[in-house]
């Protein structure tokens, strides 16, 4: 059953419009979903959907300049003026804790995709103690070099033409050469997944695939380096459950690359639970491709502690 509400947003001024999803009978879990860049969460609703049928609540919010969320078409891809990568982290916290609430002494999990798996890295630095595990998908250990110059080129940028531009320039550069490894594509977005139905109902969607805001590339950035920052992954708790998964085909993990990088960093703090895996053939949305119903299998497992008997 999908019940929709609203939230206020940290920025003081946002309602955030989210989504539970929750099952029938016996609840056992509950996870708390963060959707990627240029999307929204309705389209995790499949994903939720089978959540449900194991006994899992599952719930989420559009994010600061996101699907619902958005109340001025200019909005679209534009968090907010002061700090939107700490705003981002606290209203996803805000919402477990609504969620939570419904649902005393039941463990509560996280997932975050693409962007949203910033996002999530950076809530467990922030309030890993309050969940089980996270599942981060489609994302990605980047050189801190690279996001450290883009925020310096997005300021400099933004003091000419302001934080709401769209820069051709910067969108090219970030997903200019994700296509490299597609052979005769279709569609600039068919990095994106395979299956073909997936991509067209993608391109399709009045409330997905938008054009960044300078501002929104900055906080993209900031979540970027503080995923990273040995100050802040210091602070993750060394028995909180993590599962990485990505597509072996998947561009923004640079195929596998990024992906183990990220998986060796927490294994060097000594966080004593770090699963990785590649799914082999997939691209960047697991939970769009033609085998996505194993990968929701897996996460349900790892959220009910199944994996574990």
């Amino acid at each position: 059953m999908l019940e929709e509400f609203t939230i206020d947003s940290r920025d003081m001024k946002t309602k955030l419009h989210a989504y539970q999803w929750t099952p029938k009978g016996e609840v056992k879990a509950v996870l708390i979903m963060v959707h990627g860049m240029a999307e929204h969460m309705m389209r995790y609703a499949e994903f939720a959907e089978y959540l449900n049928a194991k006994g899992i609540v599952a719930a989420g919010i559009d994010l600061l300049g996101h699907g619902k969320s958005v109340r001025d078409k200019e909005d679209f891809g534009y968090f907010c003026e002061r700090d939107a990568a700490t705003v981002v982290v606290r209203d996803v916290h805000r919402l477990k804790k609504t969620v939570q609430e419904k649902y005393p002494g039941i463990p509560v999990y996280l997932l975050g995709h693409s962007m949203g798996s910033f996002i999530a890295r950076c809530y467990i630095e922030r309030y890993g103690t309050g969940i089980g595990g996270v599942i981060l998908l489609g994302g990605n250990e980047q050189p801190r070099s690279a996001a450290v110059f883009g925020r310096v080129w997005i300021s400099l940028m933004a003091k000419i033409k302001g934080w709401r531009y769209r820069s051709p320039m910067i969108t090219k550069k970030v997903f200019g050469s994700y296509l490299d490894r597609v052979g005769n594509p279709s569609s600039r977005n068919d990095w994106i997944v395979k299956r073909r139905e997936a991509i067209e109902t993608y391109e399709k969607d009045p409330l997905s695939g938008f054009v960044f805001t300078l501002n929104g590339y900055d906080a993209l950035f900031t979540l970027t380096l503080r995923a990273g920052d040995p100050k802040e992954t210091k602070k993750i708790p060394k028995d909180l459950k993590i599962y990485i998964m990505s597509g072996s085909e998947d561009p923004v993990g640079e195929y596998g690359a990024g992906v183990k990088r990220m998986a060796d960093l927490y294994r060097g703090l000594g966080i004593r639970s770090v699963k990785m895996e590649l799914i082999e053939g997939d691209r960047h949305e697991l939970h769009h491709e033609e085998d996505r119903f194993e990968t929701f299998e897996k996460v349900a497992d790892f959220v009910t502690g199944k994996e574990r008997e």
